[in-house]
């Protein structure tokens, strides 16, 4: 994974995320609709003689959970001599801090199908 892509996820808002998860899900259901579409044109008709109709599928519900993890770290390091041990480059006296951070936060989600107007029209009218 390149470091352009790092940036793309690391730069993305929860809401950029979950935005995401949606429209993934709407388009997985249009392609599915699609495909079924196409297959019901070269279902055979030997089948609907005997009296087997096609088979629609559609996504009851969809359970997404998107987990994001966040870990920080921080050192820093501060290093000196005391004046007489500096002219004999003697034992230098190091102090280091190191802050660590750690959150975790999971949202779960769930798209269930909802009715469509009957003008078709996806809230435009």
């Amino acid at each position: 994974m390149a470091n352009q892509d790092l940036d793309g996820i690391f730069g993305s808002t929860l809401t950029d995320m979950v935005a995401g998860i949606g429209k993934s899900v709407a388009q997985a259901a249009e392609q599915l609709n699609l495909e079924q579409l196409n297959a019901l044109k070269t279902y055979p008709q030997e089948l609907r003689e005997m009296g087997i109709p096609p088979v629609f599928y559609h996504m009851q519900d969809v359970d997404v959970e998107l987990k994001v993890v966040m870990e920080m770290s921080s050192t820093t390091e501060e290093g000196q001599r005391g004046r007489i041990a500096a002219y004999f480059f003697g034992p230098k006296l190091t102090q280091t801090d190191t802050i660590e951070t750690s959150s975790a936060s999971t949202m779960r989600m769930r798209f269930a199908p909802g009715p469509v107007s009957e003008s078709g029209g996806g809230g435009d009218g």
